[in-house]
């Protein structure tokens, strides 16, 4: 993990410590809630606008070739909602156990 690194970079885009700090505590609530199969779906959204977010700034900073591999997590996010989507309406339509 290179923090400084990152909240440097952060910064460099006017985002203060703060902003920083709660763009943090989102990523990992959406890493959270990847782990309960009916947050899941939930969880994949917000992990998604993260990757996304972090993405723009990326594109943003010139940086296109990390940028292009930095859409690949939105791709596997997007596939872990989709299949969490299509669970989570099985798991709605099963029948009550007796």
């Amino acid at each position: 993990m290179q923090a400084p690194q990152e909240l440097e970079f952060l910064q460099g885009f006017g985002l203060s410590v703060s902003q920083i700090a709660i763009f943090g505590a989102i990523q990992l609530a959406g890493a959270l809630l990847l782990v309960w199969p009916r947050a899941r779906a939930l969880g994949a959204v917000v992990t998604i606008f993260g990757f996304a977010l972090s993405s723009f700034f990326i594109f943003k900073s010139g940086n296109v070739q990390f940028g292009l591999f930095s859409l690949l997590p939105i791709v596997l996010a997007f596939i872990v909602f989709w299949q969490a989507r299509t669970v989570t309406a099985g798991l709605q339509n099963k029948p009550a156990a007796d």
